[in-house]
C-alpha cells in the first residue's frame, strides 16, 4: 500500500504540474506587465530611495510612491523566478520519484528501496517549500496589486469602478468618486482579483447601449464615441476625491441628472480568462502542497519499512551464510 501511495502522489505531483504550466500567469504571459519582472532593476530604485533620504533629506512620508514601487518590483521579481522554479521541481523529480516507485511497485531493484524511500520525503519537502513561497507571492499580488501596463516603468492600467460600471456618484452637491483614497495612490485603479467582475469583460448592454439609457447619457466617451458632452474621465478624481466642474451636475438627454458618472470602456473576455488561469494556478498550487505531503509521508514509510531494503538484504545474506 505504502508504495501505491508513493507512486499515486508522485504521478499527481507530475500531471498538476502540466495543468500548472497550461495556466500559470507568467509564463503563459498573462499579466501585461511580467515581461519586464525578470530583468526589473530593483536596486536601483532602492538607489534612488537611499539618495533622496540622506542628501535630499526627503521623508518616507514624501518618498511612499518610491518605496510602494520598490517593494512591488522585488516581490515580482521574486514570483518570475519562483514560478519558474516551481514547475521545474515539480515536474522533473517528480517524475523521477514516479519511475522509482513503480520500479519498486514491481520489486525491480528492492535494494533502492530506502533510498528510494529518501529521495521521496526530500522531493516533497523540497517541492512543498518552494511551491508555498510561490503560492504566497503569487496569492498577495493577486489581491494587493494593480494590473500595470507593459511599460518599464508601467503605469496603472484599469480604472476600478463599481457594478455598474461607475467611477463617481451624485452625493446631493458634487460628484464624488467612489475609490478614491488619499493614502493611496493606486486607490483608483482595479487589481488582478478583480479581473473577473462583469465590469471589466464584456457587457451587451455598456456594449451596444440604448440612446435614452442611463449608461449612455452619463459616461465619458472613448475612442470613436465622440460626443459633444463634456464628461470628466476617472483620471479627474486623482486630485481632490470629487469631480471638480463649474457645473453642480451632469444632466442626461432627459434633463434629469446622473446619479452616476461612468467610464465607456470596450471590453471581451480576456480579462475574465486571465482570472480564471490565476485562480486555477492558486488552486493547483494548493493541490501541489498536499501531494508533496503525501510524497514526504510514503517515502519516510518506504526509508523505516521493515520488509525490505539494504539492510533487510544483508542480514538475509548472513543469516544464509551462516
Amino acid at each position: 500500500m505504502k508504495k501505491i501511495f508513493y507512486i499515486v502522489f508522485s504521478g499527481a505531483i507530475v500531471l498538476l504540474s502540466v495543468v500548472f504550466l497550461c495556466y500559470c500567469p507568467v509564463i503563459n504571459k498573462y499579466i501585461p506587465e511580467s515581461e519586464n519582472w525578470k530583468v526589473a532593476n530593483c536596486e536601483k530604485i532602492a538607489d534612488d530611495i537611499e539618495y533622496q533620504r540622506e542628501i535630499l533629506h526627503y521623508t518616507d512620508d514624501i518618498l511612499k510612491p518610491l518605496i510602494s514601487a520598490k517593494n512591488r518590483c522585488n516581490r515580482t521579481k521574486a514570483m518570475y523566478g519562483l514560478e519558474h522554479a516551481a514547475l521545474v521541481l515539480n515536474i522533473v523529480p517528480g517524475f523521477f520519484c514516479a519511475i522509482l516507485g513503480i520500479l519498486r511497485y514491481f520489486d525491480v531493484g528492492k535494494i533502492f528501496e530506502k533510498i528510494t524511500g529518501i529521495i521521496g520525503l526530500a522531493t516533497g519537502i523540497i517541492q512543498l517549500i518552494i511551491t508555498l513561497i510561490y503560492t504566497i507571492y503569487s496569492g498577495y499580488i493577486f489581491t494587493n496589486d494593480v494590473i500595470m501596463s507593459s511599460g518599464n516603468p508601467g503605469f496603472p492600467l484599469i480604472y476600478k469602478l463599481n457594478e455598474e460600471g461607475a467611477f463617481a456618484e451624485w452625493d446631493g452637491e458634487k460628484y464624488k468618486c467612489l475609490y478614491y483614497d488619499k493614502n493611496d495612490d493606486n486607490a483608483l485603479f482595479a487589481k488582478y482579483n478583480e479581473l473577473g467582475q462583469k465590469q471589466y469583460n464584456y457587457d451587451k448592454e455598456k456594449e451596444f447601449p440604448k440612446d435614452d439609457s442611463e449608461f449612455d447619457n452619463c459616461r465619458s466617451r472613448t475612442g470613436n464615441n465622440s460626443t459633444s458632452k463634456s464628461y470628466p474621465y476617472p483620471s479627474y478624481c486623482s486630485t481632490s476625491g470629487f469631480i471638480i466642474s463649474s457645473q453642480l451636475s451632469y444632466k442626461n438627454n432627459n434633463g434629469k441628472k446622473c446619479k452616476y458618472l461612468f467610464y465607456d470602456q470596450s471590453y471581451g473576455f480576456d480579462y475574465k480568462y486571465k482570472y480564471n488561469s490565476w485562480v486555477t494556478t492558486l488552486v493547483i498550487s494548493n493541490l501541489i502542497m498536499f501531494c508533496s505531503i503525501g510524497l514526504s509521508i510514503f517515502g519516510y514509510l518506504l526509508f523505516i519499512s521493515d520488509n525490505g531494503g539494504y539492510i533487510k538484504i544483508q542480514n538475509d545474506n548472513m543469516n544464509f551464510m551462516l
